[in-house]
């Protein structure tokens, strides 16, 4: 049986949070791996997290939109 669409989102920001943290232990300074995993953060509703890669990415470029 096929995993339903909630299922299938849910897998993908795991993915992406998982993603994330291999990008970064390679470049710890990558602000689009950051960002992208603060963004399934938010999407996984840890916001406190999210606000960690946020804040790590405008230290890392502060002119960053």
């Amino acid at each position: 049986m096929a995993c339903p669409l909630p299922c299938l989102r849910l897998e993908a920001l795991e993915l992406t949070v998982i993603s994330g943290i291999q990008v970064l232990e390679l470049e710890s300074t990558n602000v689009k791996a950051l960002y992208r995993r603060a963004q399934a953060y938010i999407e996984l509703v840890d916001l406190d997290l999210a606000e960690l890669d946020i804040k790590k990415a405008l230290e890392i470029d502060p002119d960053n939109r």
